[in-house]
């Protein structure tokens, strides 16, 4: 590391991962966008790695809203930040679930949050799922739970772990 740059997370709202982040460039995409872009370009605004404090996607109001990354590699995921939105509306997407599926055949939901608890993103406290044993997937989703309908909007999601093909 150069000299200093281990200084710089002394500063940072967010602590580095133990892991690499396998995220950040990959394809996705999702259910359906608000936005004037494709669905793919809207769904891979998300994982640019550039946090803003808003949200950078939204799908169309639709039941049980989706989000997915094609990871290109089959990876073992260890953790999982998602950064909400910071300029209003956090409350919609604090049930969701989480999915992975090695070749998208069957998905696996790995981690369900239900609890109706607000989480933030920009502010230092994005939602964080993390498992030390991981989970071996290529393909990861997340389902925001609207039975009655919702929208699915992240500032970012970061994914992290390691590549093992």
């Amino acid at each position: 590391m150069p000299a200093g740059e281990d200084k710089a997370w002394d500063h940072s709202l967010f602590l580095p991962s133990e892991w690499t982040l396998i995220s950040k460039g990959k394809k996705a995409s999702q259910s359906s966008t608000e936005h004037n872009r494709t669905i793919e370009e809207d769904a891979e605004a998300v994982i640019s790695g550039e946090i803003w404090a808003r949200a950078q996607n939204q799908t169309k109001y639709e039941k049980n809203p989706w989000w997915e990354v094609d990871l290109i590699d089959h990876c073992k995921v260890h953790e999982i930040r998602i950064f909400n939105r910071m300029d209003g509306c956090l409350e919609r997407i604090s049930n969701f679930s989480i999915l992975i599926s090695k070749y998208r055949l069957t998905w696996d939901e790995i981690h369900r949050k239900n609890d109706n608890l607000i989480y933030g993103g920009a502010d230092g406290s994005p939602y964080i799922w993390r498992n030390i044993s991981g989970y071996i997937a290529k393909y990861l989703k997340i389902i925001i739970i609207a039975p009655d309908g919702g929208y699915l909007y992240f500032d970012q999601v970061e994914i992290y772990g390691q590549i093992i093909s």
